[in-house]
């Protein structure tokens, strides 16, 4: 799907193939990064699961409430 847009603009695809390789060989590494992280997080507490979560979201998408994904109706005590 990438690589026919860029036949279709006559780009050469060698560049274009070296640079999808490196794309999906750092997601790999992120996917299997972010695994790691949260088996070695994970919880039978909600309430550290509900703390891990505001936590990830902070540092995915900074203080920015818009981007940040809703939580659905779940509150941390300290919202109470």
């Amino acid at each position: 799907m990438f690589r026919e847009a860029f036949v279709e603009n006559g780009d050469k695809l060698e560049p274009v193939d070296r640079d999808l390789r490196r794309a999906y060989e750092h997601a790999q590494t992120s996917v299997e990064h972010f695994v790691d992280q949260y088996t070695e997080r994970a919880t039978l507490s909600f309430e550290e699961a509900l703390n891990d979560y505001e936590r990830s979201n902070r540092l995915l998408f900074g203080d920015d409430d818009e981007d940040a994904p809703r939580k659905g109706g779940w509150r941390l005590p300290s919202e109470r």
